[in-house]
């Protein structure tokens, strides 16, 4: 208490002040950090998915997933996609992969 006194006598008690609403401001974006890298670190079957690639043994199968998924190509094919063809409700885009340019055994 005697602190402030002295602080408002010395013309400091508006310094007083900006520190205190300093440091709230830096707690909440503590708070705001440890937040976000809490989220950052979510268990495997917390993400989500975003894109996968797969491969065939053999070309007829990959002839059928790219008949069966012909219309992926265009917007409307992917919004009209059937159930069946989703995966868990969400729409897929497939696409051949492109081949790999440089290969490092």
């Amino acid at each position: 208490m005697d602190r402030i006194r002295f602080s408002q006598e010395l013309g400091f008690a508006d310094d007083d002040k900006k520190v205190v609403k300093l440091k709230q401001k830096l707690e909440k974006l503590h708070a705001k950090v440890l937040k976000s890298k809490s989220g950052s670190e979510k268990t495997e079957a917390d993400r989500n998915v975003l894109g996968a690639y797969v491969t065939f043994n053999d070309k007829r199968d990959l002839l059928r997933i790219m008949h069966a998924y012909r219309w992926s190509a265009f917007f409307l094919g992917v919004f009209l996609q059937k159930k069946d063809l989703q995966f868990e409700g969400g729409k897929l885009w497939v696409k051949v992969a492109a081949e790999p340019s440089n290969i490092l055994w």
